[in-house]
């Protein structure tokens, strides 16, 4: 496969033509227990219609290949909230290693459809894609 390599002011980047570099994750388990965990929690603290504290559940990045230094699994209220009260945002906050920070929705729905999320098998492997994208756009900074 072709490389380029291009310099910046603070760093020399050598990647492939897609312009991504291939990141082993190596925390799967985390993000599972993760899941978990803020699956219980959520059970306990979202309610099912109006407004709640966001939850949160923080896990540090296990990975020497990432510059990641953590990322927070959250559910918060819509940001639609007086239009659509039932409706809760999943999502993850990524943290790199030089206190830059980048987040997204990773899913829209009421409390139960939430839950069932949090219980996907595919959804580890979204947040595994969307912490090697992070990884990718912390490594152009």
């Amino acid at each position: 496969m072709a490389k380029i390599i291009y310099m910046d002011n603070r760093n020399i980047y050598n990647r492939n033509l897609k312009g991504k570099i291939d990141v082993h994750i190596n925390n799967r388990p985390l993000l599972v227990d993760g899941a978990k965990k803020l699956h219980t929690e959520a059970q306990r603290r979202v309610c099912e219609y109006g407004n709640f504290t966001e939850v949160k559940i923080n896990i540090k990045n296990k990975s020497k290949d990432l510059k990641i230094k953590s990322f927070d699994l959250f559910i918060k209220p819509s940001i639609l909230l007086k239009e659509r009260p039932k409706e809760r945002e999943l999502g993850i906050k990524v943290n790199s290693l030089n206190n830059d920070s980048c987040s997204i929705v990773l899913y829209r729905g009421e409390k139960d459809d939430i839950l069932k999320k949090l219980q996907d098998k595919n959804f580890i492997s979204e947040i595994e894609d969307f912490l090697k994208e992070a990884h990718n756009d912390f490594e152009m900074i």
